[in-house]
């Protein structure tokens, strides 16, 4: 006899479906960006991806309030470097915009990439930083 299929109604995003630890376009879809907190950088062996791809090393970013978690690509590694520097211990706690791009170039195909950029609360950060520094060079001796 075959087991009863248990079913149940869902009304989540279609992301969800995804059977996968990692990030991807779908995910933000129709939201197009979110500020995450990285609470970890990871250096995964072995890693087989959806389509059966698989890559013996890739590294990825853990996220406090995330299920999955980003590879870090070439261009997203460069871009937490000129935001908190090489060691990646000095990530850990930042917050970054994740967001949706399109147009990025996998292999011969053009399609939608995650992107990761300065929270605006970075950047506002940043730009009281320089603003003091601004002032205090200008303070008399």
């Amino acid at each position: 006899m075959a087991k009863e299929i248990k079913r149940e109604p869902f009304d989540g995003r279609a992301g969800e479906m995804r059977d996968s630890p990692w990030m991807a376009s779908e995910d933000l879809e129709g939201i197009n960006s979110i500020d995450l907190v990285i609470a970890n950088v990871y250096k995964n062996r072995d890693v087989e991806f959806e389509g059966g791809r698989s890559k013996d090393v890739v590294y990825s970013l853990e996220f406090s309030k995330a299920k999955r978690q980003l590879v870090l690509n070439g261009s997203n590694r460069k871009t937490l470097v000129g935001l908190y520097g090489a060691d990646v211990k000095n990530w850990i706690g930042k917050t970054i915009t994740v967001y949706v791009e399109e147009g990025i170039k996998v292999g011969r195909d053009i399609k939608k990439g995650l992107r990761v950029r300065a929270s605006k609360e970075t950047n506002q950060a940043k730009t009281q930083e320089k603003s003091k520094a601004a002032l205090d060079s200008l303070k008399k001796s």
